[in-house]
């Protein structure tokens, strides 16, 4: 079972790109489950979400401790939660930033991917300078990361998930996606 947690701040997208990554597995067939964990928080407070994808029937009902990978929206979120709490060993954390893969230090046995997906969903027309929307580039990201799940996955889920441009969100999932895939982005083990 691939399980992943994701992070990011209210009004991000966070729990639509959860949402738009179980889609697109269920498309591909396997058995998903995604929920949300936040209280009466507002707009810019810390949420995060959760995913699980399996071949079979997913019969577990709990919150993540020890996720496989992790997405974080946010990398202001580093001074204040501890995000690679409980990964597993030789997992990613892919962080939405312009900074090197390098710059982030973790105590824990992971990998570390960087996408500007700021950049990417600005660069398309998603979102203002102050609030962009990434929720597409971040799970277009993931998706070229792993490599487990076709970009025609995450655009089929995309256009039934996302009622705003939907065309304009596919269009920075495929940027992000082939950014990563292909090797735009630095990746880095850290130890």
């Amino acid at each position: 079972m691939l399980e992943l947690r994701v992070h990011g701040r209210g009004g991000q997208g966070v729990v639509v790109g959860s949402a738009i990554l179980g889609k697109a597995y269920f498309i591909e067939n396997k058995s998903v489950q995604f929920f949300p964990e936040f209280g009466v928080e507002r707009r810019g407070s810390p949420v995060q979400a959760f995913l699980r994808v399996s071949e079979d029937k997913i019969r577990c009902n709990y919150s993540i401790s020890e996720p496989d990978n992790i997405i974080l929206f946010d990398e202001s979120l580093l001074n204040s939660v501890d995000i690679a709490k409980g990964i597993k060993n030789n997992g990613w954390i892919l962080i939405n930033s312009k900074k090197r893969p390098e710059c982030f230090h973790f105590d824990a046995n992971c990998r570390v991917a960087t996408i500007d997906a700021d950049g990417i969903s600005l660069a398309n027309g998603l979102g203002t300078e102050t609030a962009p929307i990434i929720n597409a580039a971040m799970t277009g990201a993931f998706a070229g990361l792993l490599g487990d799940l076709p970009v025609e996955s995450i655009a089929a889920a995309i256009h039934s998930s996302v009622p705003a441009r939907p065309d304009k969100n596919e269009a920075a999932a495929r940027e992000a996606f082939y950014k990563i895939k292909f090797g735009a982005i630095k990746q880095k083990a850290v130890v």
